[in-house]
């Protein structure tokens, strides 16, 4: 594996030469925090918490974070076109 061919602002160990970028930290961390503030208005905002929000918030998560996953840390082939 070459690492040469890598962005300037990944940061490379040579044990994992698959991480993230800063800039794709800062969009995880956005998303992840819009996530957060989203779930928080759907908890204040229930009467009671039943199951079915229990289900929402779960998966919500599973469609807004298995993609970036997918993206960003198993086929290691983020912002490549």
């Amino acid at each position: 594996m070459d690492f040469t061919e890598r962005s300037p602002d990944t940061i490379l160990h040579p044990i994992n030469s698959l991480t993230m970028t800063t800039p794709q930290i800062v969009r995880l961390c956005f998303i992840a925090a819009l996530w957060i503030a989203i779930c928080t208005l759907l908890i204040i905002s229930a009467q009671r918490i039943t199951l079915y929000t229990i289900f929402i918030i779960v998966a919500s998560g599973i469609v807004v974070f298995v993609p970036l996953y997918k993206k960003y840390r198993r086929d290691g082939s983020a912002d490549k076109k």
